[in-house]
């Protein structure tokens, strides 16, 4: 037994995947104690992205022109149609270009307090933003000059946000993002502030989040990562913790279980006065002296004699401590049993057997009692 769970610890550390949480384990630590460059582009898995060729907003032309039509828009409002060719506008500008370079030359340092207190002065530019998301949603798109059939809009937080949400909307779908009314996923977004979007929360009270228009890249989960490694941890500790209590009951066992050869004190009840079986033995019995080997039959006694003094042997239905001053002591867990004394005394006269030869006995010699 101990061999083969020997054999299954082996086979586990060969294999690669046991080891998998240690250097998963050593590369988030090392993410995690370097220093974060803001400006460089996050380490996302790249999409499938739809490019369009066309002016943007580092045309001096089109940015002038996005401050004109930027006049119809009215914040803390829903989205109105007034408002709709300012949206479409950004969203063409986000596609002429990557997601890398919208986030190599998008700003970093804007932050919900600057959306909220000065919407106008933001208005078109191009942020980029770490997000949690929380809500994603898929909208069939109407005729548009940007010429999307498709549109679809997430809702998340940051770090600096805490509870204040973002509605970002992009065309180019992550496959890893799942559209559902709650998630819990993390991506990262590049788009231009369009206005302060108005909703209702679930209580029904009126906010306000800031709409921006882009691309979303998504990210691991961290948080996922790291319950998904517990978890391959934990099927694979029970079955170390199986085996290593099968190796500690095994030595218990070993170390713990009865021998061939025990005391009447193993049976928890105190040694039998040998004073009292004397007399008993007295009283009682008749034992022949006589050098032939004594036998029991059915009693299961060897057939070997047994000297004065020796150790007690266990049999189907008693224990045979020896015999004491030429006489036979026959005892069943400590206590004498007169059944049995005269089934040997009738069984030896039957056969004329002899008795069991003792060291101090006198072979040849015969005392003969009733039994009583």
């Amino acid at each position: 037994m101990l061999l083969g769970v020997v054999a299954m610890l082996i086979h586990w550390a060969r294999d690669p995947a046991m080891w998998r949480w240690f250097a998963d384990d050593a590369q988030e630590e090392a993410a995690a104690t370097a220093k974060p460059n803001d400006d460089s582009a996050p380490t996302e898995k790249k999409n499938d992205e739809t490019l369009v060729s066309g002016p943007n907003d580092q045309q001096e032309f089109e940015h002038s022109q996005a401050k004109h039509i930027f006049q119809a828009i009215t914040d803390k409002e829903p989205l109105a149609r007034e408002e709709m060719p300012a949206y479409w506008k950004l969203m063409r500008w986000s596609m002429t270009e990557s997601f890398e370079d919208l986030w190599e030359r998008s700003r970093k340092d804007l932050y919900f307090t600057h959306l909220a207190e000065a919407p106008e002065k933001y208005r078109g530019e191009l942020i980029g933003l770490k997000l949690s998301l929380r809500r994603a949603l898929a909208h069939d798109a109407e005729e548009n000059s940007a010429g999307a059939k498709e549109v679809y809009e997430a809702w998340g937080v940051t770090n600096e946000s805490r509870s204040g949400l973002y509605c970002v909307v992009f065309y180019d779908k992550p496959s890893e993002l799942e559209i559902k009314p709650s998630i819990h996923e993390e991506a990262t977004f590049v788009g231009y502030f369009l206005k302060q979007f108005t909703y209702e929360d679930a209580m029904g009270t009126k906010r306000w989040a800031p709409l921006l228009i882009g691309r979303l890249h998504w990210r691991e989960n961290l948080t996922r990562s790291a319950l998904r490694r517990q978890r391959e941890g934990i099927d694979f500790w029970p079955w170390l913790i199986v085996a290593g209590g099968a190796v500690v009951l095994g030595v218990a066992w070993k170390w713990t279980r009865p021998s061939s050869v025990q005391s009447l004190d193993a049976f928890g009840e105190a040694p039998p006065d040998h004073a009292a079986i004397e007399r008993w033995l007295e009283d009682r019995t008749t034992v022949k002296l006589r050098r032939n080997p004594f036998r029991m039959g059915k009693l299961g006694v060897r057939r070997r004699g047994i000297s004065p003094g020796c150790a007690p042997k266990r049999t189907d239905n008693f224990v045979i401590r020896g015999c004491l001053t030429q006489r036979l002591i026959v005892i069943c867990r400590g206590q004498m049993v007169p059944e049995v004394m005269a089934s040997v005394h009738r069984r030896e006269r039957r056969n004329r057997l002899g008795a069991i030869p003792c060291d101090q006995g006198v072979p040849n010699e015969e005392v003969h009692d009733e039994i009583q």
